[in-house]
């Protein structure tokens, strides 16, 4: 008499196909969605009874907006999943989560993501290939950057600053040491790099590509205003 595996068998069989539509480990998009992940998302376990296996990206419920359904399109076309939208008005936060064992895996054993608190990243496991590290800085950036203007009155023009802030000194060191070895200048402080000037800043911009609204929106008004004065 032949065993019913009844609900696992079904189960067993949805994760088989979930993981059959899983993308390359070097494909590019997934890539940046690694760089997101690092920049402001997180791998976490919940549940008693019923484990779940959670991957989340988090974003300023208030200013992107935009950003937020281009990072939505990106699961949705490499991941094949949509995800669990969720809104925090007192946080002004906006959660994207997927509840997918398959795809906690990928990043928990392929890129060895850490569960829980990001107290530690490999990166061993960073991309190689200067086509994948940029976009991989991208997403980082586009999750956990920030652009802004210094308009001391010694500066002819606002002179633009890019900065990334993270906990993390390993991946710090990483994305300064690869900056550096494509001729962008950084300095490195103790929880963030930083990037001045306009030739950094127009070099980001067409290298990096960022696509966060937020930030192509101070490139592009800055270029349309300031740029022809030089800084």
């Amino acid at each position: 008499m032949r065993p019913n595996r009844g609900k696992n068998s079904v189960n067993h069989n949805r994760l088989r196909l979930i993981r059959s539509r899983l993308p390359k480990l070097n494909n590019t998009t997934l890539i940046e969605i690694f760089g997101m992940l690092v920049g402001d998302g997180w791998l976490g376990i919940t549940g008693k009874k019923r484990i779940r296996k959670q991957v989340c990206f988090c974003g300023n419920l208030k200013t992107e907006k935009n950003y937020c359904n281009y990072v939505r399109n990106k699961i949705k076309s490499t991941l094949n999943v949509n995800g669990y939208y969720k809104e925090r008005i007192e946080e002004n936060t906006y959660y994207i989560i997927i509840n997918s064992e398959s795809i906690f895996d990928l990043f928990r054993e392929f890129f060895d993501f850490p569960v829980g608190i990001k107290n530690y990243f490999n990166v061993n496991k960073f991309p190689k290939a200067w086509s994948k590290q940029k976009v991989f800085i991208r997403g980082i950036f586009d999750t956990d950057g920030s652009t802004f203007f210094d308009k001391d009155n010694r500066y002819r023009v606002p002179y633009p600053i890019l900065d990334i802030t993270l906990t993390n000194p390993e991946v710090l060191d990483w994305v300064t040491d690869i900056l550096r070895k494509h001729n962008f200048t950084v300095i490195r402080g103790a929880k963030y790099i930083r990037l001045k000037g306009s030739k950094n800043f127009h070099k980001w911009f067409k290298d990096i590509s960022p696509k966060n609204q937020v930030h192509k929106e101070k490139y592009s008004k800055w270029i349309l205003e300031y740029s022809s004065m030089g800084s």
